[in-house]
Parts: C-alpha cells; sequence; structure tokens
C-alpha cells in the first residue's frame, strides 16, 4: 500500500514539475532569449558533449575527479564511485571501469581511447 501511494506522489510530482516547467519556458520573454542560448552553450561546455575535443589520457588510478569529469559521460556521482572503487582495487584493464555503476558498454566506447591504467594524466580540452 506504501509503494503503490509513494508511486502516485511521485509520478504526480514529476508531471508538475514538467507542466510548470513547460509554462515557465513558453512565458519567458523574448529579451531573455540571448541570455538563455547563452546560458545553453556554456552548459554544454561544462559538460563536454561530443562538440568538444579532448586530447591526451586519464589514469584511472590516479585521476582527480575534475579529471576524471573531463571525459564524456563522467559527471560528479561517477567521478566519486570510480575513485572509491580504486581505494579497494586497483584497475589493472581500461575495460575494469565497467564495473562501476553508470558505466555500461555506450559510456566505455565514447571514453574507452582516453583511458589508461599506467603513466600520467595527460588530459586535456583541446583548443
Amino acid at each position: 500500500m506504501n509503494k503503490t501511494i509513494r508511486t502516485i506522489t511521485t509520478t504526480f510530482a514529476l508531471a508538475l514539475a514538467t507542466l510548470v516547467g513547460s509554462s515557465a519556458l513558453a512565458a519567458a520573454p523574448a529579451q531573455v532569449e540571448g541570455a538563455a542560448t547563452e546560458q545553453v552553450e556554456l552548459d554544454g561546455a561544462d559538460r563536454f558533449d561530443a562538440a568538444v575535443t579532448l586530447e591526451g589520457q586519464v589514469n584511472i588510478n590516479t585521476a582527480s575527479s575534475a579529471e576524471l569529469e573531463l571525459l564524456p559521460g563522467i559527471g560528479p556521482s561517477i567521478a566519486a564511485r570510480i575513485i572509491s572503487y580504486r581505494e579497494t582495487h586497483k584497475y589493472q584493464q581500461r575495460n575494469n571501469i565497467m564495473r562501476i555503476r553508470g558505466i555500461g558498454q555506450k559510456t566505455f566506447a565514447k571514453i574507452k581511447d582516453y583511458l589508461i591504467v599506467e603513466g600520467e594524466t595527460t588530459l586535456r580540452v583541446a583548443g
């Protein structure tokens, strides 16, 4: 019974948030449009989507959270999981990173060319 109530409440909250978000975007004044576009571009650069070019490699056994977050699809929570895992296990191979919850085959395919398990981290944004 409690699970059903929680499910209904969560569904209602998500639907309400979607409706409020949609109407807020539709009601945005035209003057703010340029600023909103600029913010979207900054957000895209912060997340390092496919449009951003990376150079170098990251050692998953020694990299900091900030260095790991340069990788496409890796945010703060997954970077924290990578670091937490290596406190008790050393990454022997690049594909060991798929042991981390949130990193599956698709994410691994995007980041595998940037991963190393020995050596210095040299990963940076090209440009």
